[in-house]
């Protein structure tokens, strides 16, 4: 588990503001550096700074004593607050500071976060603070109109790995942490997003709580791209790991995960479109057209040792209207593992139709189940009269 803690800056002082409000401030210490070294002392190897003066007027008043953190040494330390230009950017990374949190900029001026996200790389996060939904800026002060997890998605698109997110109404209350919230961002594959409590081990959290709850095989699946994030997951409890975009972005992840966990543990999970008369593999939640043929794709991942494939067909996703059955009868010709297929599930005669076809091993929904249109016991009886093998 990584650890963050955080210093907030104000005149050189450590303070806390309630929700955001600069008139409601506790000052904590008037030594940054003293209270840096005692966290140092009690095990911590990172340390968040958020200079709340740069935040607020764009100053560097807190430069010296952000400089002087960084020259004591001994912790990673990131800084956020007021930095809106590439100057900045470098004054930082040249002054030792390991990353850069943008901010009020990311939102006002997007493009130049893209640019800076390519071109410094894991360097550069990216703060969302939200009161209420909705992304604020300028130290809180302002409402933009953008959603904070759309905005997310936005970052996650232009090349940005990693995101702070601040939910104000929680920040400084010391109520809790917003679960909802933190499980909408913990979908987002291909984002880290740091919480109060940080994303990726607060999702942990929650599926050690899910799997303690439930009996019956469990698949996990979102951000899954290295060995870690298989260990991780394994480890809380889960049966099977779904892989999708990180098995794009690196194919040797299936092979490696199969070796080290079987393949009974690695489900290639892929989200398909028609384009141009070819079944057509995309990437990051379904908006990216990776140019790679589905089939070879799914043929080379059995190979490579996946041991089930999950198959959502962009086209029929969230229609109602059947699953993609033409798609499915493609791919069980072409592999031999379990097939679990995805896109389409509106009532229970479209299971039904689905598991005359040969090859496909079940169907998958969400909507319908967590709506209320469709019962799960009272499907699978349904399926049990239609003579599918089913267990009450």
């Amino acid at each position: 588990m990584q650890i963050f803690p955080a210093i907030d800056l104000r005149g050189g002082q450590v303070v806390r503001l309630y929700q955001g409000d600069y008139d409601q401030e506790t000052v904590y210490a008037a030594d940054p550096c003293a209270v840096a070294r005692d966290f140092l002392a009690a095990g911590a190897r990172y340390l968040h700074v958020v200079d709340l003066d740069g935040a607020r007027d764009g100053t560097l008043a807190n430069f010296e004593t952000i400089a002087a953190l960084v020259r004591q040494g001994g912790l990673y330390i990131e800084v956020g607050g007021g930095i809106r230009t590439e100057e900045r950017i470098r004054r930082y990374l040249d002054l030792g500071v390991g990353r850069c949190i943008l901010g009020t900029i990311a939102v006002k001026d997007f493009a130049f976060t893209e640019r800076m996200a390519q071109k410094y790389g894991d360097r550069i996060a990216v703060g969302v603070d939200a009161r209420d939904g909705f992304v604020a800026v300028s130290g809180w002060k302002e409402l933009s109109e953008e959603r904070g997890v759309d905005f997310c998605r936005r970052l996650r698109d232009a090349g940005v790995k990693t995101v702070i997110y601040t939910d104000i109404s929680r920040d400084g209350a010391e109520q809790g942490t917003n679960l909802d919230l933190y499980r909408e961002l913990a979908g987002i594959e291909g984002l880290d997003i740091t919480a109060s409590a940080e994303g990726r081990n607060l999702f942990t959290d929650i599926l050690r709580a899910v799997a303690s709850e439930i009996f019956i095989p469990l698949t996990v699946g979102g951000g899954i791209r290295t060995l870690d994030d298989f260990d991780r997951v394994l480890k809380c409890g889960a049966d099977k790991v779904s892989v999708n975009s990180g098995a794009i972005a690196d194919p040797s992840l299936i092979g490696a995960a199969a070796k080290k966990y079987g393949d009974q543990c690695v489900v290639l999970s892929m989200d398909v479109k028609r384009v141009d008369g070819q079944f057509r593999l995309f990437a990051k939640g379904g908006r990216e057209d990776t140019g790679i043929d589905a089939m070879e794709w799914a043929v080379r991942g059995v190979e490579n040792g996946a041991g089930e494939i999950v198959l959502n067909s962009i086209d029929t996703d969230g229609v109602k209207e059947g699953f993609d059955l033409p798609m499915l009868d493609a791919l069980a010709a072409r592999v031999g593992v379990p097939i679990i297929a995805s896109g389409g599930a509106g009532k229970m005669e479209d299971f039904a139709e689905l598991f005359t076809h040969p090859g496909i091993d079940a169907g998958l929904a969400a909507s319908i189940f967590h709506t209320g249109e469709v019962d799960i016991r009272s499907l699978k009886r349904y399926l049990r009269d239609q003579g599918v093998e089913m267990r009450l």
